[in-house]
This record gives structure tokens, C-alpha cells and sequence, in this order.
């Protein structure tokens, strides 16, 4: 009985070391997978700003042009009131020197 009761526990031995070695590989199975995932994601995200970056860049125009413009525009508005001030003078019968 001893005897049987051990061979037992030693077969239940095997088939859990069994288990636990399939299981183990399983794990580095997944874990490779994981790790695989983890590249492709950073990868594709990478891929991703570089696009709005390319995108932002075609969309966009330098500060500085922005600046200069905005000034001109300024410019033009004052000359453009300044005008209209003298025409307004000039029709109300305003003689200008």
C-alpha cells in the first residue's frame, strides 16, 4: 500500500513538473509576444507624429512671416483710416494744404 500510495505521488510529481514545464513556456511564448507588441506600438506611434508633424509643417507658416504680416496689415489699416480722414475733409469741404 506504501508502495503504491508513492508511485502515485511520484506520477503526480511528473505530470505537474509536465505542467509546469509547459506553462513556463507559455509564459516566454507571451512574453516575446508582449515585447513584440511593445516595438510595434512604439514604432507605429513614432510613425504617427512624424505624419502630424509633416502635416503640421505643409499647414503652417513661420512666426516671423506671421509677424511681418500682421504688421503690414497694421500698416495698411492706418494709411487706410489716414485716407479715409482726408477724403472725409475733402468732402466735407475742407480745403487740405
Amino acid at each position: 500500500m506504501n508502495k503504491k500510495i508513492k508511485e502515485n505521488l511520484l506520477d503526480e510529481i511528473r505530470k505537474l513538473e509536465m505542467d509546469n514545464l509547459k506553462l513556463k513556456q507559455e509564459n516566454q511564448s507571451l512574453t516575446v509576444q508582449l515585447n513584440e507588441l511593445n516595438e510595434n506600438t512604439i514604432v507605429q506611434s513614432m510613425n504617427d507624429m512624424k505624419t502630424r508633424y509633416e502635416q503640421l509643417e505643409r499647414t503652417s507658416i513661420p512666426i516671423r512671416d506671421y509677424q511681418y504680416l500682421k504688421m503690414e496689415m497694421k500698416d495698411y489699416k492706418r494709411q487706410t483710416i489716414a485716407i479715409n480722414k482726408i477724403n472725409d475733409k475733402k468732402s466735407n469741404g475742407i480745403r487740405i494744404i
